[in-house]
């Protein structure tokens, strides 16, 4: 069961993200907010930090001043991640 959760490549040679680790430094848990992606070890939603860091008006270093037990390293996951997901919601719209 857990093969249904892991990449793989559509037959458009689209590829879609581990459900569980979208990022390396997000994680997937039905136990943490519902099934959303948060930031790993966290209950931040991946998108409560990339509405705090659009239009570069904070940096990721910023942002994790305001919610502690982010890294950087995760908010930067999170943005990217975002990004994918509002270019194939783009997409299919």
């Amino acid at each position: 069961m857990s093969d249904i959760y892991k990449p793989f490549v559509t037959k458009y040679g689209t590829s879609v993200v581990d459900f569980r680790h979208p990022r390396p430094h997000l994680e997937v848990d039905a136990r943490k907010v519902g099934g959303w992606p948060v930031l790993a070890n966290t209950r931040i939603g991946y998108d409560v930090i990339a509405t705090a860091a659009a239009g570069d008006a904070l940096s990721a270093r910023d942002v994790s001043k305001f919610y502690p037990g982010s890294t950087v390293e995760a908010i930067r996951d999170a943005i990217d991640f975002d990004a994918e997901v509002r270019g194939r919601v783009r997409r299919t719209a």
